[in-house]
Order: structure tokens, then C-alpha cells, then sequence
């Protein structure tokens, strides 16, 4: 699936790559196209990939991820990333933005999840606000910074590290 042009889907659920033995891949990439659902559901199946580049977003309640999410250049505001969650992903910022935001976006209500995939890459993390605690577990080697508001928290487990200064 590609989304351009300043396209705008708006789903109750979407699933990439997620039956026994399936691939599936979505790109959203350009400014103002972007995808707005309550589920993201991405692995599970052989091959599972989405990219969101080049000023898109990407703006989701619960991310489950098993395969691949790249963001470079583009946005990830996501209400929670959900467990088990054993996927990757790779971020790299906009310009004048950060590539993963944690916010409570509207899209899902959700309390008590830890990823345990990894986050990779130079772009950083922005916890701008959660309804409740969002855990990190895997090994995470991300560049870019960790930033956290006053309203956001984020718990940090397991092997690996956050980038030194920005939060």
C-alpha cells in the first residue's frame, strides 16, 4: 500500500504482514499524507515493513510490532507501543520534529504496555503524555534524544541504553 500525494486514510484497524506465512508493506511518505487508526498491527508473517518518510504521519493508538517500522523523516505518534512487541523500529527526525512521539492522541485508550523490540537509528523519542507508564525492555541503541514532559513517563528495563543529554 502507498499513501502520497497528501493522502489521508483514516482506519478503525490496520494490518501488515499479519497471517502465518504472509509479507505486506505500507509506505506513507510526502507532507500531509499520513494514516490515522486506532490499531497498528505490523509482523507476525514472514515479512511485515512500514515506512513513514519525507514529512508524513503516521498517528495510532496501540502499535504492535513484530516486523520493521522505519520513520525517517516522517512522524510516529503512537499512544502506546504494545507488548509483546519484538519487532524493530529504525528512526531518523524531521526537520524540526522527533520521529517517535508518545502521546495520548485520542485514537486508543491503553494502559500497561512495554515494548520489548528495539528502537534504532539517530532520531529520538518524544514522551509528551501517556495515560499510564509506557515500558521499554528491549536493547535500544537510538541516537537522536529522549525527551519527556512533565505529563509523560516512561520506564526503562533490559539490556541497552538511552542517548546521553536531551531528557
Amino acid at each position: 500500500m502507498l499513501v502520497t500525494g497528501g493522502s489521508q486514510v483514516n482506519e478503525e484497524g490496520v494490518n501488515v504482514g499479519t497471517g502465518t506465512d504472509s509479507t505486506g508493506s505500507i509506505t506513507i511518505t510526502g507532507a500531509g499524507s499520513a494514516i490515522t487508526c486506532d490499531r497498528l498491527n505490523v509482523g507476525g508473517g514472514l515479512s511485515s515493513t512500514v515506512t513513514v518518510s519525507s514529512g508524513a504521519t503516521v498517528i495510532v493508538g496501540l502499535v504492535n510490532n513484530g516486523g520493521s517500522i522505519t520513520i525517517n523523516g516522517g512522524t510516529l505518534n503512537a499512544a502506546v507501543l504494545g507488548t509483546p512487541g519484538t519487532g524493530t523500529i529504525n528512526l531518523t527526525d524531521p526537520v524540526g520534529g522527533h520521529a517517535l512521539v508518545i502521546s495520548e492522541n485520542g485514537q486508543y485508550a491503553v494502559v500497561g504496555y512495554t515494548f520489548a523490540g528495539s528502537i534504532v537509528g539517530t532520531g529520538s523519542v518524544d514522551v509528551v503524555s501517556t495515560i499510564e507508564s509506557q515500558g521499554l525492555s528491549g536493547v535500544n541503541s537510538y541516537t537522536g534524544g529522549t525527551f519527556i514532559s512533565a505529563a509523560g513517563d516512561l520506564l526503562i528495563a533490559g539490556v541497552g541504553s538511552l542517548p546521553a543529554g536531551g531528557w
